[in-house]
């Protein structure tokens, strides 16, 4: 950044720099007082720390450009989640092979999650988003190229290419908060760039696919049950519908791959890897520690693993992450045999649900910040999801109104 770029001083508002500036003072005051010679080196280098820390007003640049790639990569895995009869349809496939192409994305990121550490590590933030960003824009390409109805396999490889751009990227939030933003800030930021950004993506996902994949002539072509296997050629009405799912199916892809080429050029544009200074004295000492740097991944993971809060915060997190990415990757399948014809009700619903959940990330991410109480508010998110879960379980079961799906999906997500 140039040296014109606005800089905001981070030690006075700060709550932890503030501790940190008033332990200096009085470990100044105690050596005045009871030694003659010159504060301790210890001494002079945090007050050089606290001198040099600062924060810089592009940090909220980087956080949306970062937020934007991984909102689009969200998009991409749900894009087809909302529209899945219409694809079983269309390419005449069974609903696996549409389920595959949300749960591509789970597999890659099992076997791959280890290259988000490692790049993090050997790379650094700047070339890990770029090459996330590049596989990004590659892979909606190759599903722009799958839009013909013999053309699924190339479809299914876009999905599996962007799927290593999730790998890439869902290692970098945390890292990403912890070298721009300042102690108070980091929640937020964490919240913002991990959870916050993807639920928007998954939001317009919902959104635009069965408002742009649509034909008033699928239920005379393929049927209202998704779970029946249906000749869609065999309908007088087919060339029509053909017709209308392949032009709405190949704008559709082909304005998400030209998004993710124009983020491409802004990230490498206006992604740096660090601000000059950093925003703390522990993110300062942590990048000038030769022994921090110099532990592995290998005996981090270690570590790690040997602690069993981390186990079961990992085991609850796996559950209800889980359970929330098979119920939006499964909602049209799920709702449809017992709605039929609600294809734009349930862009609606998958709306509702994103848009609550945005609200509710805000709302925690603050609560996070001020209150630290992550024990008691990830409790409460859990016992919130699973009535949810419940809820929504039995209003799809007994048919109930639809406006009881609404208000469950959306505490649900």
């Amino acid at each position: 950044m140039a040296d014109e770029d606005r800089e905001e001083t981070v030690t006075e508002p700060l709550l932890g720099h503030h501790r940190e500036k008033k332990d200096l003072q009085r470990l100044l005051e105690n050596s005045a007082s009871h030694e003659k010679d010159a504060p301790t080196s210890e001494a002079i280098v945090s007050r050089s720390h606290t001198n040099s820390m600062r924060t810089y007003w592009w940090r909220w640049v980087v956080l949306g450009v970062f937020s934007l790639n991984l909102g689009m990569n969200n998009l991409q895995w749900i894009a087809f989640g909302s529209i899945a009869n219409v694809v079983t349809c269309y390419y005449g496939i069974s609903n696996f092979w549409v389920n595959s192409l949300s749960m591509v994305y789970m597999l890659v990121y099992i076997l791959c999650f280890v290259l988000s550490a490692l790049s993090l590590d050997r790379l650094g933030l700047r070339t890990t988003i770029i090459i996330a960003s590049c596989l990004n824009a590659l892979g909606a390409a190759l599903r722009v190229a799958g839009t013909g109805r013999h053309y699924f396999w190339l479809l299914l490889s876009g999905q599996t290419v962007s799927a290593l751009t999730q790998a890439l990227m869902w290692g970098a939030p945390s890292l990403l908060s912890s070298v721009w933003f300042p102690p108070s800030e980091r929640a937020t930021a964490t919240a913002f760039a991990g959870a916050i950004s993807p639920q928007f993506g998954i939001l317009v996902g919902f959104g635009l696919g069965p408002l742009l994949v649509h034909s008033e002539l699928t239920p005379q072509v393929c049927g209202n049950d998704t779970t029946k296997t249906t000749d869609p050629e065999s309908s007088p009405f087919f060339g029509q519908w053909q017709d209308d799912i392949y032009s709405g199916l190949f704008y559709y892809l082909l304005g998400q791959a030209a998004f993710s080429v124009v983020l491409l050029a802004v990230t490498f544009i206006a992604f740096p890897n660090a601000p000059p200074t950093p925003p703390s004295i522990s993110r300062q000492l942590l990048e000038e520690s030769s022994s921090v740097q110099l532990k592995t991944l290998r005996s981090s993971l270690f570590g790690f693993l040997k602690n069993r809060y981390f186990l079961v915060y990992l085991v609850t997190s796996a559950i209800n992450m889980g359970a929330a990415n098979a119920i939006v990757s499964l909602v049209n399948e799920i709702v449809i045999p017992y709605f039929p014809n609600r294809d734009k009700d349930i862009a609606y619903l998958g709306i509702a649900g994103q848009v609550s959940g945005i609200l509710l990330m805000i709302v925690i991410g603050r609560l996070l910040d001020w209150t630290k109480a992550f024990y008691a508010i990830n409790v409460s998110v859990y016992a919130v999801a699973a009535l949810s879960l419940a809820w929504f379980s039995a209003a799809v079961q007994f048919q109930r109104h639809f406006i009881m799906l609404y208000f469950s999906y959306s505490l649900l997500m």
